[in-house]
């Protein structure tokens, strides 16, 4: 199986930045066979321990389970250790579930980014959403960094931000005591630039653009959408029908489903410069196609919209048959003013439903946040947070 973290990757300094996470501490024997050793360490060559009493905070619940080895090693052991998690959960492995990394608050910032830029260039390369802790772990100068998605998107997102990790090591910023309990050790006030705006991702923007659309956004070399993404903070993605198969988009392959996610400001602001670029196109597109969960109530919609002077006319469920809520293909038509204030209003309408439901799953997708089966199907939070 292909490798994301390459073998040019792995530094040359003494220090290989240890892989470690948080489990449920009624997951930890589905890792370990009887002898205490991990099934994920006799394939990859790494070492996978799981913390004593000794080796993690007495408020702590789960378990500290950390990787060591080369690079290789880590993401072959992750790769079958999510696995074993997702299995002992009872999550199909075609499913989402969580996995929450652990990592040193003094290097929490470098992590984010400057507007966040690092962090939603992570989520956007490996599809999942990924909330930092705003609070160290009790009793550990550590943050938790929930990811969630499926297997795959997990593995990339715990394989980009050891990137990082290791690029901090290798200059020097962190240390073998960083990546091992201390007790009684508190966490650095350091800064973390972004913060106040990556704290937590907002729910995505989701639209349906046609190829020529998706191509000018793009612009010549990708100049255009990466002056939005640097000016906005915000992540970008277009993606086909293969990596949405859901949505029913032509057949042709000339349709795009076009992805924004960020913080709601950062997302906002990339939403309405992605507009602003369309309107300059020899013949711009006269109608937005977003895509809005099922869950809204359509007449509160209707209402939202009504208050921008724009028009909105809503489509089929695209998961029609199935039991889990889907999403409404919602047709925008107006002046391009109005249009775009009808989208972020029905953002903040998505907001409003999650901030109603908890807050802490702000980053994920209303279509993924309302499944029933997305309930009984992850892991339990991490106790001991604060």
């Amino acid at each position: 199986q292909a490798r994301l973290f390459q073998e040019n990757i792995e530094p040359s300094m003494s220090l290989r930045v240890p892989w470690r996470c948080l489990v449920p501490a009624d997951a930890v024997d589905a890792l370990f066979n009887a002898d205490g050793v991990a099934h994920s360490a006799g394939s990859s060559g790494a070492v996978v321990h799981a913390s004593t009493e000794d080796e993690a905070p007495a408020t702590l619940s789960d378990k500290i389970v950390t990787i060591t080895g080369t690079a290789p090693q880590k993401e072959d052991a992750c790769r079958s250790m999510l696995r074993d998690l997702w299995k002992s959960q009872g999550i199909p492995a075609g499913e989402e579930g969580i996995f929450v990394l652990v990592v040193p608050s003094r290097v929490v910032g470098a992590l984010i980014g400057t507007k966040g830029v690092k962090i939603n260039e992570i989520m956007g390369d490996s599809g999942c959403d990924i909330n930092v802790g705003r609070e160290c772990i009790i009793g550990m100068p550590d943050n938790p960094v929930v990811i969630r998605g499926m297997q795959d998107q997990v593995l990339a997102a715990t394989v980009l931000s050891h990137v990082v990790l290791q690029t901090l090591a290798d200059r020097g910023r962190l240390q073998e005591d960083d990546f091992r309990y201390i007790p009684g050790r508190v966490a650095d006030p350091a800064p973390r630039p972004g913060m106040s705006a990556m704290t937590r991702s907002g729910p995505a923007a989701r639209f349906i653009v046609g190829g020529g659309v998706a191509g000018f956004v793009i612009g010549k070399g990708g100049a255009r959408i990466r002056t939005i993404k640097e000016e906005s903070g915000a992540n970008l993605q277009f993606r086909t029908a293969e990596e949405e198969p859901s949505v029913m988009l032509s057949s042709d392959g000339n349709e795009r489903v076009l992805e924004i996610r960020g913080s709601p400001e950062q997302r906002d602001n990339a939403v309405r410069a992605v507009f602003a670029a369309m309107d300059d196109m020899q013949d711009p597109p006269r109608e937005i196609k977003m895509l809005v969960s099922t869950t809204l109530d359509s007449s509160t919609l209707q209402q939202a919209v009504a208050s921008t002077s724009a028009a909105l006319s809503l489509g089929m469920d695209t998961r029609l048959g199935s039991p889990e809520p889907g999403e409404l293909i919602a047709t925008i038509q107006g002046v391009p003013p109005a249009r775009v204030a009808a989208v972020t209003a029905i953002l903040g309408l998505v907001e409003a439903q999650l901030g109603a439901k908890g807050g802490d799953d702000a980053g994920v997708r209303p279509i993924q946040q309302q499944r029933q089966q997305q309930q009984q199907h992850t892991f339990q939070p991490c106790k001991g947070l604060a």
